[in-house]
């Protein structure tokens, strides 16, 4: 019985292997519905994949479409198209171990500001369930009055990276910096709240 499970078993990969090189040679030829098709049987292995690096669902779908993306720019370059499933398993799991290298090393870089003015913005970015909390809503009110009063210089990225959601990199690539020179930004920025918000406390 156990011969007959793996020959199956057997038999259905190799089956799935011939279904993905007709897939890949059919988007070589220029059938974009081929490609989706191709995606969509692989979607829940990518997807897992993805989370089992990240732990977060909304990261792991990010990631995901900067794979889908890579896979498809790369489909030229694949020298047996049989052979997709590992091919896109390793860029998939490429874009999930650069993805979580660089939200540790957002984390580290953020940890080395004031933890109560990050604590702060993290709180209320977004405004989030605050609507229903007067005292909430003064709070979010003075401390966005503070960021507004920041220069551009440091008000730009505060406003991307915490009311915005934007990572390090993606602030750099809108505002012609580095990450690492966005970061400098932020934590500059969250000192100049702090003072600001002490100064209006005293």
């Amino acid at each position: 019985m156990l011969s007959v499970i793996t020959e199956i078993t057997a038999s259905e990969r190799e089956a799935k292997r011939k279904w993905d090189g007709n897939q890949v040679r059919q988007v070589l030829q220029g059938d974009v519905k081929a490609f989706w098709e191709l995606m969509e049987s692989y979607y829940p292995v990518f997807y897992h994949i993805a989370l089992g690096y990240l732990r977060q669902p909304e990261l792991a779908e990010d990631t995901l479409q900067e794979g889908v993306m890579a896979i498809y720019q790369g489909l030229p370059g694949l020298k047996d198209p049989d052979h997709f499933g590992s091919w896109a398993y390793t860029v998939i799991r490429r874009k999930a171990i650069d993805a979580s290298n660089r939200a540790r090393k957002e984390k580290r870089l953020e940890s080395q500001g004031d933890p109560t003015i990050t604590r702060a913005l993290r709180s209320f970015s977004g405004g989030n369930s605050i609507q229903s909390d007067p005292v909430k809503q003064a709070q979010y009110q003075q401390l966005w009055d503070a960021v507004n009063r920041l220069g551009a210089k440091y008000r730009d990225p505060i406003i991307l990276h915490y009311f915005h959601g934007y990572t390090l990199e993606e602030i750099g690539q809108t505002l012609g910096l580095t990450a690492n020179a966005v970061a400098m930004r932020l934590r500059r920025g969250r000192e100049a709240l702090r003072q600001e918000m002490e100064g209006k406390e005293s």
